[in-house]
């Protein structure tokens, strides 16, 4: 189990070895308010999905938009091509394919809003731009 040593200039230390050395991450860290701002799209799409759309929890739609923005793992299985969705967990994706990811997911949620609903419903997706 790697243990948080220190965290200096964006560089995360991380002990590696009972021999004194360490594995150095350079990865810069996640922003968690975007995260958490990706979480509350997905809520919202949720929402105001039409009813032809049966997509029933977060966790179905936050899948879809992966396969749909092509964040997928791609396998073979007995001579089966297989994509899988893969993780946007902060030791998966660095800042910037998590904002490269988001674009993409926007789209999708875009084209699955409806916006017949209420006017408002748009100016609130724009929120999420």
């Amino acid at each position: 189990m790697k243990k948080l040593i220190e965290v200096r200039d964006n560089t995360i230390v991380n002990e590696q070895f009972k021999d004194g050395t360490y594995y150095i991450n350079s990865a810069k860290p996640r922003n968690y308010k975007f995260l958490k701002k990706y979480w509350k799209l997905i809520d919202f799409t949720l929402f105001h999905l039409p009813e032809t759309i049966d997509i029933n929890s977060k966790e179905v739609l936050h899948q879809y938009i992966k396969i749909k923005t092509d964040c997928v793992d791609v396998f073979q299985i007995k001579g089966e091509i297989v994509r899988f969705p893969s993780s946007v967990s902060f030791d998966k994706m660095t800042e910037e394919q998590f904002s490269d990811y988001y674009s993409r997911a926007l789209d999708v949620c875009s084209g699955l809003i409806d916006y017949n609903i209420n006017e408002q419903i748009v100016e609130q997706f724009v929120g999420f731009c």
